[in-house]
């Protein structure tokens, strides 16, 4: 509360007693009370709602730290940009960097993708610095980590092929236990077992 000075000192110059002066400065207090309690109820509301949309905001995000998800993310992305092999020719890391988090967040693991991606980097090695490299944004979209797997590591005799072959001949569906799919380069089915199957031709197979 700020009491006007310049009016009391002008009141006790004009003669005015201690008594009336003490009414004034109890005035101005009843003012200020007043003004206060008006206030109070929108001071209220205020806080009320800025707590409300803080409750919502954890509500939506999970009761996650987004910024910190994000971080996390953005560090995953990275170190996938670091594996991913170099090409010959444009390859925009913003485009990538969009498709790498969408499929985080869709629930796909990141250390899933980065190990595919060692493994795609290795498998393909003669290939770096070419343009046969993909763009990255592309090799992501296409979900190709997913051909160079875990599952894909394992040994291919240790597949029973004609029970994945079978399946994939009469429902359309190749087991991601028998790692890339026949169309996949890396597919590592017997070419003698698509051979068999009519998957593949006698003379590529040679």
């Amino acid at each position: 509360m700020k009491i006007d000075l310049e009016m009391l000192e002008a009141m006790v110059a004009n003669g005015a007693t201690g008594a009336m002066v003490l009414a004034v400065i109890r005035l101005e207090c009843e003012r200020h009370e007043a003004a206060r309690a008006a206030r109070r109820p929108v001071e209220a509301e205020s806080k009320r709602r800025t707590r409300g949309g803080n409750a919502r905001t954890m509500v939506e995000t999970g009761g996650h730290d987004v910024d910190k998800d994000r971080t996390l993310v953005d560090m995953q992305f990275g170190e996938f940009w670091k594996a991913y092999p170099k090409r010959s020719g444009s390859n925009p890391r913003a485009p990538a960097a969009k498709l790498f988090i969408a499929a985080v967040k869709a629930g796909i693991s990141a250390d899933d993708i980065i190990a595919g991606t060692k493994r795609y980097a290795t498998t393909e090695s003669a290939k770096v610095g070419t343009e046969f490299i993909p763009q990255a944004m592309k090799w992501l979209r296409n979900k190709c980590w997913q051909d160079y797997s875990a599952a894909s590591a394992e040994p291919a005799e240790k597949i029973d092929w004609d029970a994945v072959l079978t399946s994939y001949k009469n429902f359309g569906h190749w087991s991601r236990f028998a790692g890339p799919h026949p169309d996949s380069p890396a597919c590592q089915c017997p070419k003698e077992m698509l051979v068999k199957y009519g998957l593949l031709a006698d003379s590529q197979a040679a």
